[in-house]
């Protein structure tokens, strides 16, 4: 059915299509050239996709017809290439069987060149009139059954002196330069005979008596029905001066052959050195005497004894040559080096080979480099297609995948899709810093990545996203791995449970209705994740909280200690106060999670056993704003917010992080900034010990009325004095204030 093509080793295009859908399910390399389109990028596209727009349902309708009727059916046709060429090809189209349904089959042959070609003729008289013109040889065209000259080109004209009308017509004999006249016939007898004829040296006589030195060749061939004789004729006395010359200099070369920068040497016949110049004695520390005469297999105990080389050699004659041949080997004397050799054969005029010319040259810092640039290329692809931080795919390779699988979906079915979200990365990245989010990620993306085969595409398509495709894989099946992922995840938070990992995870599976996309089950995929993730967001937040608190408990058990006392005093201060229970309720928790934005300060700034820098200590006050940040985003903490982020302003405006003055400053904020001094004064810390009470109530009175309110300190001492609050030494690291 239709022409027998090798699919893989043709030059013929090959494209196979559903008759149904047009759509190209297959084709071959010689496509992708014809095309200049990748494989990827012609299945699955329309027949019409190959032909430029204008034609495109004419030939592909052409193409469809032909095939239906049986046997082959040679049409011409174009075809457009993906950067806009139009090529002109020969189709065969014809009905065949693809994995054993039936498609159109169409065979292209790229006809450019052979249309180029006959578009080239129909100017080529013209072309020929203006060459012969313009010609700087001088040209004679003969009548080859007469030998009557019929043209001559002006060029001639100048070389003779004779003009065109006193040469045409005439034997070429007949004419003033051919003195000969006998040698002049014998020679146009054997040009009609083996219409060809080449002289060289072959003397010629101007009009005005000089001698000339010529290239004669003559050859015959047909215009117009009729047989015809091109004589070109090349003034060549320069040349022959030239050619004096460069003997000459070929005789100088030959003097200095030594002084080539690379490595060569001259074999004779029998592969034995004949000669080497400078560079290959200093390349391969050997001498004349251990060079020449031996043969190229004996050089230096045998080190140019390779098999590849020895072959080629013995192969060289006179069509035979090889250029580029690249050999690794250990020589003895400088070590394992690439070298590139290049071989060529030198002939006698009888035929015989006189030598062979072995240039030798070291590769091998060219070949790290090459290497280098390799595996730099490889890398460039990996990073193209990988995530950074992961190692996981990127979201550009797994938009491919989408698409490519896209394309078949039935033949991949059932597919499955699983949607995945960190949760709490933003608030982990806020206040422990990126390198924890960082080292989250990757602990989460090693956690899923565990979960699959290798045939699954596990990929990181976002911040904290990641998705699965399953090919072959049903819901069930599905659902179960998601139980997986959720397992691990909890092995993992046992044995971490600082900073524990939370996620969020949807399934979907292709339902095998006709109209369903790949895109489809994406979506339905994070539809779900992102419902469990509205049900899951209140307890997520609260888990994310409740593991900075730990995260800040761990890092610094001083102020584990200092939120207790101070718990203990809010509720005692509050009686005396008599604060509204709302009040007292806010400044207990207050007292508890007022340093929570400290898990944000870097370890060598909260556990300084010295006083911070100016700079240190800018960089303290950001646990305030980390505080609020983070409160906010928290329902049992949002109500205190505002609390968390003023928990360090002074009564007369100088303090942070807004400078509040006075009432501006919330009652609990007042009381508690107290509260935290007196507690900081009056218990150690690795750089001072804690001082006395008294000291402490004097120290809360010089400061009364500046950074804290004059009527609050007065009430507090009173409560100091007449019931002293619990105080708890803790040894071991503090934070500052």
């Amino acid at each position: 059915m239709g022409k027998r093509v090798s699919v893989r080793n043709t030059r013929y295009a090959i494209f196979w299509a559903d008759p149904k859908t047009g759509l190209i399910i297959n084709c071959n390399e010689a496509a992708e050239v014809l095309l200049e389109r990748k494989k990827k990028d012609i299945i699955g596209s329309h027949q019409r996709t190959l032909h430029p727009p204008d034609t495109a349902d004419y030939y592909t309708n052409m193409l469809n017809t032909s095939a239906e009727k049986e046997g082959a059916h040679d049409l011409k046709v174009k075809v457009i290439t993906s950067s806009g060429k139009v090529k002109p090809v020969h189709s065969f189209a014809s009905m065949t069987l693809v994995e054993g349904k039936l498609a159109i089959q169409g065979i292209f042959e790229d006809i450019s060149e052979r249309h180029e070609a006959a578009e080239a003729l129909e100017v080529s008289e013209v072309r020929y009139r203006r060459l012969f013109e313009t010609a700087k040889d001088g040209i004679i065209i003969l009548n080859a059954e007469s030998g009557t000259i019929d043209d001559i080109n002006p060029f001639l004209e100048d070389m003779l002196g004779y003009s065109r009308e006193s040469l045409v017509g005439k034997k070429l004999w007949q004419i003033g330069p051919m003195k000969d006249v006998k040698a002049c016939k014998k020679g146009f007898e054997e040009l009609q005979s083996v219409e060809y004829i080449r002289y060289e040296n072959l003397p010629l006589e101007t009009k005005d008596g000089r001698l000339i030195e010529v290239e004669f060749v003559s050859n015959v061939y047909m215009i117009d029905h009729t047989r015809v004789i091109q004589c070109n004729i090349r003034d060549i006395t320069e040349r022959r001066v030239a050619e004096r010359a460069a003997e000459e200099a070929r005789e100088f070369a030959e003097s200095i052959v030594s002084t080539i920068r690379e490595p060569m040497l001259v074999l004779n016949a029998d592969l034995q050195v004949v000669k080497a110049n400078r560079s290959f004695y200093s390349a391969f520390k050997t001498t004349p005497e251990k060079t020449e005469g031996h043969s190229i297999y004996q050089l230096g105990s045998q080190q140019w004894d390779i098999p590849e080389l020895r072959h080629l050699l013995e192969i060289l004659d006179k069509s035979t040559a090889f250029d580029d041949f690249e050999v690794e080997y250990e020589f003895p004397v400088i070590g394992r080096r690439t070298m590139l050799l290049n071989a060529r054969t030198v002939y006698k005029e009888t035929n015989k080979m006189e030598a062979i010319l072995l240039a030798v040259e070291d590769i091998t810092e060219r070949k790290k480099m090459q290497k280098a640039l390799q595996e730099s290329k490889e890398r460039f692809e990996y990073k193209s297609y990988h995530d950074g931080l992961t190692g996981l795919y990127n979201r550009n390779y797994f938009s491919e995948q989408m698409a490519r699988l896209g394309k078949d979906l039935a033949r991949s079915a059932p597919v499955s899709i699983i949607s995945i979200d960190v949760d709490g990365l933003k608030i982990i990245n806020d206040t422990l810093g990126h390198k924890v989010g960082d080292d989250l990620l990757i602990s989460a993306a090693t956690t899923i990545s565990a979960c699959f085969r290798e045939v699954d595409l596990v990929a990181r398509i976002g911040g904290d996203e990641f998705s699965v495709i399953l090919p072959g894989v049903d819901r069930k099946a599905a659902l179960a791995k998601k139980a997986k992922i959720s397992k691990r995840v909890l092995a993992f938070n046992r044995g971490n449970p600082v900073v524990p990992i939370n996620m969020s995870v949807g399934v979907a599976t292709s339902r095998g209705v006709e109209k369903e996309t790949i895109y489809d089950i994406y979506q339905r995929a994070d539809e779900n994740m992102y419902q469990y993730k509205l049900i899951q967001a209140k307890s997520q937040k609260s888990k994310v909280i409740d593991m900075l608190l730990a995260a800040l408990s761990e890092r610094d058990f001083v102020a584990q200690g200092h939120a207790e006392r101070l718990s203990i005093m809010a509720e005692l201060i509050s009686r005396r106060l008599r604060l509204p229970d709302d009040t007292r309720k806010n400044l207990v928790l207050l007292a508890k999670v007022h340093d929570i934005g400290k898990v944000g300060i870097p370890d060598k700034i909260l556990f300084k056993p010295r006083k911070l820098s100016e700079e240190e200590h800018g960089k303290m006050k950001a646990h305030a704003q980390i505080g609020y940040g983070l409160a906010s985003r928290s329902k049992e903490l949002f109500h205190i917010a505002d609390l968390v982020l003023h928990h360090h302003e002074f009564w007369d405006g100088t303090g942070y992080t807004a400078g509040l003055k006075g009432e501006q400053i919330p009652l609990e904020c007042r009381i508690f900034s107290i509260m935290d001094a007196y507690d900081a004064m009056t218990n150690t810390r690795p750089y001072r010990k804690g001082m006395s009470t008294k000291r402490a109530i004097k120290e809360l009175s010089r400061c009364s009325g500046t950074q804290f309110e004059p009527r609050l300190v007065d009430e507090f001492i009173k409560f100091v004095e007449h019931k002293r609050p619990v105080t708890q030494n803790v040894a071991g690291r503090s934070s500052k204030l």
